[in-house]
């Protein structure tokens, strides 16, 4: 590589002492592309590198360059060929030996039967653009902008709609309470709130929602075992409570919209990377208490928050949770898949084969993120 690469870049305070600390390297690697896209000053040899020639003098050794007012600290940046080589030689950027990710453990289902059925019927459709899809955007959208797409999600044909995480700022609240207030849904369109499972979050999401017609309360924890041990420091019990809990206290706000069907819609998220019994014990538990009919059914939302395996794995996750949850007939079984290994549609046409009847996506695929499921394609496949 050319001296002039942007890729290298140090600290002339390193090139004085003649060290190169291997963390320092690191850092300085990982901000190098940044640092070479900022705006330099007028009249600066670093500006004039990427745009002239640079002589001789001027490779061995950059004068100070002043990078940004807000980067102050990445100042006199040097651009060091002979640096970055040697530590090349040494072993390149990380010490010891790289590994890769364990495979994610199959699951025991010799009979399975996914392979043999083949899609016969639409599932239901939800749109997740303005909340997953919104979280994808620079700069996320203001209530107009919002107002427009749902509009627009309703001209298409969706029936469920995630309207967004009304707890979560002020205009999600805001716009859902717009939806409502000024009777922006149709009568056959059901309105979906996301809401953790967090007490003073889920009182919010009620308040947002009273006067809707009906209203489908999706409440989440997380469930795998990395989320268990880093985000909650909990074991299985206790995540196993936070669910419930949560659950317990959805269907006691329940009385305070009155005139509003209020659909239970639970996700334990990152259903992909949980261990199959326990994403089954867990859901069993909210479905205890929720206490859904066949009339009046619960949703189960079963996550590929993070693609961790084939498709294969995935159909074979939902063919046996089907198969093993209790009350199947009063649950409908939902997928809201994620495209990190780019098999997001693949995930969910084998998913519908495995036994689920809902979908969650979004126009296109986009979302947070790898993306979201291309809902788009999934429909036109059929």
């Amino acid at each position: 590589m050319e001296l002039g690469d942007p890729l290298f870049i140090v600290h002339s305070q390193i090139l004085r002492n003649g060290a190169l600390p291997h963390q320092t390297l690191q850092l300085e690697m990982g901000l190098a592309n940044d640092a070479a896209n900022l705006e330099m000053g007028p009249g600066n040899d670093a500006a004039r590198l990427r745009t002239a020639s640079v002589s001789q003098d001027q490779r061995k050794c950059l004068r100070t360059a002043s990078v940004r007012q807000d980067h102050r600290k990445y100042k006199e940046c040097y651009m060091l060929k002979e640096l970055i080589s040697r530590k090349w030689a040494r072993g390149g950027m990380q010490r010891g030996t790289i590994t890769k990710y364990q495979p994610f453990p199959p699951i025991d289902l010799p009979d399975r039967q996914w392979p043999s059925r083949t899609i016969t019927s639409a599932p239901i459709w939800c749109s997740v653009d303005l909340r997953d899809g919104n979280q994808a955007l620079p700069i996320p959208m203001g209530i107009k902008e919002k107002l427009e797409m749902f509009q627009l999600l309703v001209e298409i044909g969706f029936k469920e709609i995630e309207v967004g995480f009304p707890a979560s700022s002020q205009i999600e609240f805001d716009f859902v309470r717009l939806l409502i207030e000024e009777q922006r849904i149709p009568d056959d369109v059901t309105i979906q709130a996301l809401v953790q499972a967090r007490d003073e979050l889920i009182t919010r999401t009620f308040e947002s929602l009273r006067g809707a017609k009906k209203a489908i309360v999706h409440l989440y924890n997380s469930t795998s075992p990395l989320q268990r041990r880093v985000v909650f420091g909990l074991e299985k019990p206790d995540i196993i409570n936070i669910a419930t809990r949560g659950a317990k206290l959805v269907k006691e706000l329940v009385a305070t919209l009155p005139g509003t069907q209020v659909i239970m819609q639970y996700s334990p998220e990152s259903f992909s990377s949980t261990e199959i019994d326990f994403a089954l014990e867990i859901c069993e538990a909210v479905v205890d208490v929720w206490q859904p009919t066949p009339e009046n059914k619960i949703i189960l939302n079963l996550p590929v928050t993070v693609e961790v395996a084939t498709p294969n794995n995935h159909a074979d996750q939902i063919e046996w949770f089907c198969r093993h949850l209790r009350n199947r007939e009063a649950a409908i079984i939902s997928l809201h898949t994620h495209n990190d290994r780019g098999t997001g549609v693949a995930c969910t046409e084998l998913g519908l084969l495995a036994g689920a009847e809902r979908v969650e996506g979004t126009l296109f695929g986009n979302g947070e993120r790898t993306g979201n499921v291309d809902i788009v394609t999934v429909a036109l496949n059929m």
